[in-house]
């Protein structure tokens, strides 16, 4: 049952939360999955602190789109509502693929999982789902769907919760963000501009007699 949180100042956006059982499991399971990973892969991946600290501040910036005052006020504010997609579609996967996840999995999973996870990597699916057209239909698709189309008058009906579309807006922009930063092994080997770029981070800069 939605609570109407009451008129929106700046004292209800401190203390307003909402009570979103579906997003507060999965951001759970997912930080803890993270964790376990990241202990387990930092000293073979040699991963940073900066990259647990990324996965920090995405899930913080999650539960804040969700759990807090955005995810309370978007049921009634057309504004917020369009505020929580932003945020869990364009600013929550970009931090989080920051975090290196794919490598962290990788280290964690020791070479027998690494190589299945390469071998993933190389199919033809894999190089379709990672293709710069695909992804950047995906970003400017997903805003569309939810804006352009009847999808919008069913939740503003009432006849479709809201909530139902969270997880897959979440789901959908870590993996628009994944490919095009290159932070982790999941752009194929077709894309040379990525292996540059990711080659130059491994070595560092060149130094100059």
């Amino acid at each position: 049952m939605r609570v109407d949180p009451g008129p929106l100042t700046w004292a209800t956006v401190a203390r307003t939360w909402h009570l979103d059982l579906t997003s507060a499991t999965v951001i759970v399971v997912v930080a803890a999955a993270y964790a376990w990973c990241y202990l387990r892969a930092r000293n073979a991946e040699q991963l940073r602190p900066a990259q647990a600290w990324c996965f920090g501040v995405g899930i913080a910036l999650w539960a804040l789109a969700t759990i807090g005052a955005i995810g309370a006020y978007a049921h009634t504010l057309f504004w917020m509502r369009a505020l929580q997609v932003l945020t869990l579609l364009y600013v929550v996967p970009f931090v989080i693929a920051l975090s290196k996840p794919v490598t962290v999995v990788r280290g964690a999973l020791g070479p027998a999982g690494s190589d299945r996870i390469d071998r993933f990597l190389a199919t033809r699916f894999a190089r379709v789902l990672a293709h710069p057209l695909t992804t950047s239909l995906a970003m400017l698709g997903t805003p569309w769907l939810l804006y352009l189309t009847p999808l919008v008058h069913r939740v503003a009906g009432k006849r479709m919760d809201w909530r139902a579309t969270r997880i897959p807006v979440s789901r959908d922009g870590v993996w628009i963000f994944l490919c095009p930063t290159a932070v982790g092994p999941l752009v194929p080997h077709k894309y040379p501009s990525a292996d540059l770029a990711a080659d130059h981070r491994r070595r560092g800069p060149r130094r100059t007699v």
